[in-house]
This record gives C-alpha cells, structure tokens and sequence, in this order.
C-alpha cells in the first residue's frame, strides 16, 4: 500500500483524537478568561439575532448539557453534528468505502436549513420557550 495513503488514513483516524481535547481545553480556557461583549441587536433593538446564545450555548456544551444547549441556539449542537457527519463521510471514503450521506451535498437540504434556521430566529422572539436563558 501506498505510504501516502496509510499516512492519510492515520491522520483521518487521530484527528478527534486530536482535535476534541484541544478544541475542548482551549475554549474552556477562553471561556473562562475573556468576557463576550453584549449582543449589539438584543442590546439596542431588543431582539434576538441568530447568534444570541452561541456562546452559552458553547459552554453548555462543554458542561455537557445538550438540552440546554439546544434552548440557548441549536445553531450550534447542529453545526457538531454536522462536523461529525462530514468526517464519518472522509472517514469512510479514505478506506475506499464509497459512502456519500446525500442530504449533506443536496442544495435543497441547505434551504430547508436555512428556513428552519429563520422561522426559529423569528419565533424565538415571540416565543419565550424558545429564547435563550441569560445564566
């Protein structure tokens, strides 16, 4: 086999390994050591932007609190699972496994993201279930 592709299937194996405590430790760090300005929308306008809660939703997520972390922006629980979705898909495919997870590379999945992502944007506003909780 060739070196380059043992190389490649090695590097595609250890980068959650890799990645995950480093990602994990240094975002615990700067969570705990920088303060995030207010949002300039929630801040002036008093409304929720699509972002308001990302952060908190960050630290929930490393409290593992997953639910909690869905109420303050599923934003971000979603772009994980998406990650790991995409790396299942290069995993499989550095072994010569032809898999393809269609709705990840299909243009109308990414609509009916960007739809729910505005319809939940939107009535997180009217809806206090749906607002992000201020700890």
């Amino acid at each position: 086999m060739n070196n380059k592709i043992v190389l490649k299937r090695i590097l595609i194996i250890a980068l959650p390994f890799i990645f995950i405590p480093l990602i994990f430790f240094v975002g615990k760090i700067l969570i705990d050591n920088i303060s995030v300005p207010p949002c300039f929308y929630y801040k002036t306008l008093h409304i929720y932007c699509p972002g308001c809660g990302f952060t908190r939703a960050v630290e929930a997520l490393f409290r593992g609190e997953i639910l909690l972390s869905i109420r303050q922006n599923f934003l971000a629980v979603f772009l994980i699972l998406l990650g790991a979705l995409y790396y299942i898909e290069a995993l499989l495919n550095a072994f010569n496994i032809n898999f393809r997870i269609k709705p990840l590379h299909n243009i109308y999945s990414l609509y009916i993201f960007i739809a729910f992502d505005i319809a939940f944007d939107i009535l997180r506003n009217f809806v206090p279930a749906l607002a992000p909780i201020f700890l």
